[in-house]
């Protein structure tokens, strides 16, 4: 499915930008069926090449769900075993199975225990894909 291919951790970061690289992909169109199972979501921008092909799309699309999912397992990374809330998340854009996304995060501390952590999701041509926020408690 992919790999965070750096990773960072809340204390580290405090007061600074930064971002985690991730790959998704190649996503196997296996892999993009059972996603489509679990989520009920069987649009064939999804699934089939051919489809998104005559619709003027030259790939098929990533489900928004790897793009949420690949945004928490960051947060979660980087909050470095903190409890994660409020996480949101705005969509602006799709994003095809090959593509490297990059998240990058700012985190701005709410209170001594508290850091609000703000980030999007970019493509390699720096387009938006997604933007969000969440909301971490440190634990120590």
């Amino acid at each position: 499915m992919g790999e965070i291919e750096t990773t960072s951790d809340l204390n580290r970061h405090a007061d600074t930008d930064t971002s985690l690289r991730f790959r998704f992909g190649p996503v196997s169109p296996q892999t993009a069926l059972a996603l489509a199972q679990l989520a009920k979501d069987y649009n064939p921008l999804f699934l089939v090449a051919e489809i998104a092909e005559e619709a003027g799309i030259p790939d098929v699309r990533l489900h928004p769900l790897w793009v949420s999912g690949f945004a928490d397992s960051a947060v979660r990374r980087i909050a470095n075993g903190g409890l994660v809330t409020d996480f949101t998340i705005r969509y602006h854009r799709s994003a095809s199975h090959g593509q490297v996304l990059t998240f990058q995060f700012s985190l701005d501390p709410a209170e001594k225990i508290d850091h609000v952590l703000a980030f999007k999701v970019v493509d390699l041509t720096r387009r938006l894909v997604a933007t969000g926020s969440a909301r971490v408690k440190s634990t120590g």
